[in-house]
């Protein structure tokens, strides 16, 4: 896909059979950036595995070293804060994920984000 170019929703995607779900993270208030390729069937499925992960482990439970330490499905690929905010200004993602405590992490789809004003790229945070 061009960057500017209107991406096809995710669930257009997914019931044309196209699995993907592309997700930027946000990794510690801008410590480092990240594109993690996701094969799902679903919403509630991603977000469901990312709270499990995350979340649902308790206020004690942190991040350390990479995130795919800790989110095992799917492929990660470390980018720059550069390429981060062109995917962010863009909207060449699905959704967007900010990783850091378990009291703070959290995913949210594109469509949230809009509903909600957008992210600013250069706060990064929700």
């Amino acid at each position: 896909m061009v960057y500017g170019q209107d991406p096809i929703r995710v669930d257009e995607r997914m019931d044309q059979g196209d699995p993907q779900v592309k997700i930027v993270v946000e990794q510690e208030y801008g410590f480092r950036y990240w594109l993690w390729e996701v094969k799902a069937s679903s919403r509630t499925g991603v977000k469901g595995y990312f709270r499990k992960q995350t979340a649902d482990r308790g206020d004690q439970w942190y991040c350390t070293g990479n995130p795919e330490d800790h989110l095992t499905i799917g492929e990660w690929k470390k980018i720059s804060y550069d390429d981060y905010k062109t995917m962010v200004d863009s909207g060449e993602y699905d959704a967007h994920a900010h990783i850091h405590q378990g009291d703070d992490s959290h995913l949210v789809f594109k469509e949230e984000i809009e509903r909600l004003g957008g992210i600013d790229s250069e706060e990064v945070i929700l």
